[in-house]
């Protein structure tokens, strides 16, 4: 796992953006966690060969208890 040193931003959230990649695979993901949402993951990207095929963002609410909550999820295919 690598980290990119620049930051980029998703639904308006600052995020840190991390790399998987799967040793010799063709395959990469790509998580973008929100320091403002204490490093949660707020978007998931797998691509194959440099092509997504897999785009999943989520949104957080703010809850007393646990700190964040999700309240949306979306993926695209």
């Amino acid at each position: 796992m690598t980290v990119r040193d620049l930051k980029e931003y998703h639904n308006g959230v600052e995020c840190n953006v991390l790399e998987v990649s799967r040793g010799n695979s063709d395959w990469e993901g790509v998580i973008y966690v929100g320091p403002s949402v204490d490093y949660l993951p707020v978007r998931f990207v797998a691509s194959y060969r440099g092509t997504a095929m897999q785009d999943t963002s989520v949104t957080y609410e703010p809850n007393e208890s646990v700190g964040w909550v999700a309240s949306e999820w979306e993926s695209k295919f």
